[in-house]
């Protein structure tokens, strides 16, 4: 390969760095007529800074994705889930546009069309991680996309869209014919760099150009679909002139379209009225010149605010707690009319959030973050009469709490699959289907189909049929497949319409299902690990006010270029704005674990800031342990043994491994340990946990006899009633590498509820500063015992 950019062209489709010269290169015509000189220098300076960094991010991966095609094994590709082989593949429909196939491995020989169309007869496909969303690479046969050094040829690119026990759904703008599905078993597909957040962040870079008023009901944008949703979403629309930047960005979305293949099923991005402050803040800001009434914040939620804040910007927290402890007093904190029982420093984050068009919602371990999001949301919607639209870009458990506690029409956009069960009905897709179920104009014109398929097949096997009679026939399936998608379109918009909550990711807020729907308010959750491109995609969706939700002392973004991350794309836009001062709250009852487990988090990371909500009788540690200070659930065992590296370069400790009594969760900062731990605690007969989930029974996908075995990052936001990180680390050179990060620290070690034990080595631990600090605390508790000494 002569570049990176070639090879990033054959792996990933190829049309990133085109965008991105194009993202760059544009100024809107009449840019001139709404923005001042300055502004526009700003508006370029700060779309080409993160355009460049986006493409040393993209780089990195494709040199990572293409080295690991090189150096892997085929079968450390099928244990690390990359790779799926020995595939049948079935046409299975249209997803906006791309065709469908369905892979699968049929149980015998029968017809691979045949066996395509039912779950029975299908082997359960071999573990692996390829997700709906994921770019993939189908090639036949088992070589794989990299051939004698080159790609090969005929590698055709492609998109998740849906999977079971037993298929996987892929869409392809350029796929399989018939003819070739039928001719090849032994499809094989390849998880590829996945470049659709990088795009949607590159395009959402674009629409900072657009000028947003503050104000709502005086603005909408019109879906590239063709048709306007300003009735639906209760919106007014805008003359021309008052928007004169709009026609320009939707030329620069159209030619993007045309040009992106699969990658055009995009919405439109509309802007924020927020692009100028995002750009320009600095310490010298002022907060309070934006107004409070911003998105339509009705003036009774200001004045409520205002009672508990009097003044924008960041709470007097000494000034409102006697008035905050007579209120609770009263009984005002908690309501017969919904299930949200509220702290003192809850209720002051949510009048922040309703004081304020930018407010920063600082979530330490365990105090209640999706409380008080649902608690928000609920206030807004029943207490005050917020007619605004609200996306809130946030997990499902915030979601259901929302839905559950409060009562809230929430809607989720997005595949079932990836959503918890409990919630799959409130799905997008689900509300949809159900609707199209009862629609008799889809039902007729799908019966009419039907009918006419059948007179195809008649005409086919007769031969005796006229080619201008099958023209005919084919031409009313065409009328009826349009049809069909007018009235689907129109579905979807009444649900979004409808929904007093519409849910999705940070990447899915530029989906093909919210094309041309604006919303006024946007709520990101776990706003402090996405990338400050990443998060403008939901922002841009019309915002005019926003919560981010976050714990900047936890997990940053996860970038893989260290030239990118010191560029700024590892800060976090909530970590940007908390340093220079914009308006936040932060909540500091924390109700998840034993007091005990906290006292060092609290003084190590947040100066002593947290109370605790639950006494220890509440979190019982687990019993027949032998922790070694009465009253301290907290162990840290200190193990002798040398690292050493496996093929794939990530860290292991052989001596580490094993220590797993019972219902815990287990952590290792790296991918050969957690392999390590999952084989060894298996053959002990243990079973593993692969799907993730919290220790509490009320989660359907926690599993008693289970033990879950994880990466720092797949804990963040997560817990279990017994927690065992396994540090790793263990040379003489002091070098504790990747478990040096005090973020990682903070996570590892704050998501137990009851227990604590911590398997590591002291000698190279003290080569940390977080880590020597936590040593001395648990050596100052009489927490240590060497490996020999622990009896299970």
């Amino acid at each position: 390969m002569d570049s990176v950019q070639e090879q990033e062209d054959l792996s990933t489709g190829g049309k990133v760095r085109g965008l991105a010269d194009a993202v760059k290169a544009f100024v809107p015509s009449k840019a001139s007529e709404v923005m001042t000189d300055e502004e526009v220098d700003r508006t370029t300076a700060y779309i080409t800074r993160y355009t460049d960094l986006l493409l040393l991010e993209v780089d990195e991966e494709v040199k990572e994705f293409v080295a690991t095609l090189k150096d892997w094994s085929l079968t450390w590709l099928q244990q690390d889930g990359r790779v799926l082989l020995g595939l049948t593949g079935a046409p299975a429909g249209q997803y906006f546009g791309d065709e469908v196939v369905r892979f699968f491995v049929p149980e015998g020989a029968a017809s691979s069309r045949a066996r395509g169309e039912e779950e029975q007869g299908l082997k359960v496909l071999p573990r692996h991680s390829l997700a709906p969303g994921d770019m993939v690479l189908l090639t036949a046969g088992k070589g794989g996309p990299l051939v004698g050094g080159g790609w090969d040829e005929n590698m055709m690119y492609g998109v998740v869209t849906e999977r079971s026990r037993n298929w996987i759904k892929v869409a392809f703008e350029t796929g399989p014919d018939k003819s070739e599905l039928q001719d090849c078993d032994t499809w094989r597909l390849d998880k590829s760099v996945n470049t659709l957040t990088t795009e949607r962040a590159l395009l959402a870079l674009v629409s900072l150009w657009n000028r947003v008023p503050f104000s709502s009901g005086t603005w909408s944008f019109s879906s590239l679909l063709g048709g306007s949703v300003a009735g639906l979403l209760g919106r007014q629309a805008t003359p021309e002139h008052d928007n004169p930047l709009r026609d320009n960005i939707e030329e620069f979305f159209e030619d993007f379209s045309e040009e992106a293949g699969h990658r055009r099923h995009m919405g439109a991005l509309e802007g924020t009225s927020l692009a100028d402050v995002i750009m320009r803040a600095d310490d010298a800001f002022d907060w309070s010149s934006l107004p409070a009434e911003a998105g339509g914040m009705p003036e009774r939620a200001i004045l409520e605010a205002r009672k508990t804040l009097p003044s924008a910007g960041r709470p007097d927290m000494a000034a409102t707690a006697a008035m905050l402890k007579q209120l609770e007093q009263q009984g005002l904190l908690a309501s017969a009319k919904h299930s949200f029982r509220l702290d003192a420093s809850q209720f002051i984050a949510i009048s922040t959030a309703m004081l304020n068009p930018v407010t920063l919602l600082h979530g330490p371990p365990g105090t209640g973050k999706t409380t008080t999001i649902g608690g928000l949301l609920f206030f807004l919607r029943r207490t005050f009469g917020y007619k605004g639209k609200i996306l809130a870009a946030a997990q499902s458990n915030m979601l259901e709490t929302a839905m559950k506690r409060g009562g809230l029409r929430v809607l989720r956009v997005g595949e079932p699959v990836k959503v918890r069960s409990s919630l799959q009905r409130y799905t997008l897709r689900a509300q949809v289907e159900a609707a199209v179920a009862k629609d008799t104009t889809i039902c007729e014109a799908r019966e009419e189909q039907r009918s006419l398929r059948q007179q195809l097949r008649t005409m086919r096997k007769s031969r005796r049929s006229s080619g201008y009679e099958r023209k005919l026939l084919y031409e009313r399936l065409d009328e009826l497949n349009a049809l069909i998608d007018k009235e689907v379109r129109r579905i979807t918009q009444q649900l979004l319409a409808e929904a007093e909550v519409v849910g999705v990711t940070c990447t899915g807020a530029a989906g093909p299902e919210l094309a041309g729907a604006a919303f006024d308010m946007v709520v990101i959750d776990e706003g402090s690990q996405a990338s400050e491109p990443e998060a403008l995609i939901p922002l841009m969706k019309g915002c005019r006010r926003v919560v981010l939700v976050g714990d900047h002392k936890q997990l940053p973004p996860v970038v893989k270029s260290s030239e990118a991350a010191a560029g700024g794309l590892g800060q976090s836009l909530f970590e940007r704005l908390m340093d220079i001062g914009a308006p936040s709250a932060m909540l500091q009852v924390q109700y998840r674990a034993h007091p005990a487990l906290m006292d060092f988090i609290n003084s190590q990371f947040y100066s002593g800031l947290l109370s605790n909500g639950v006494a220890a009788a509440d979190r019982p540690p687990p019993r027949g342990f032998p922790f070694p200070a009465a009253g301290v659930p907290i162990v840290f065992v200190a193990v002798d043994g040398k690292e050493k590296s496996n093929a794939r370069g990530s860290k292991l400790n052989e001596q580490r491994c094993g220590l797993a009594p019972g219902d815990l969760g287990v952590i290792s900062p790296y991918a050969a340990q957690v392999s390590l731990l999952s084989k060894q605690l298996q053959e002990r007969g243990y079973t593993i946990n692969a799907r993730g989930g919290s220790s509490d029974s009320d989660d359907e996908s926690w599993v008693a006899d289970e033990l879950e075995v994880k990466s720092v990052d797949g804990y963040q936001g997560r817990e279990k009633e017994v927690i065992l990180p396994s540090t790793v680390r263990a040379n003489s050179q002091q070098q504790v590498g990747f478990v040096d990060d005090w973020r990682r620290a903070n996570v590892a070690l704050s998501r137990a509820r009851t227990a604590l034990v911590v398997v590591g080595h002291r000698s190279t631990l003290r080569g940390s500063e977080t880590w020597d600090a936590f040593l001395k605390h648990v050596a100052q508790q009489g927490c240590v015992v060497k490996q020999e000494q622990l009896r299970l």
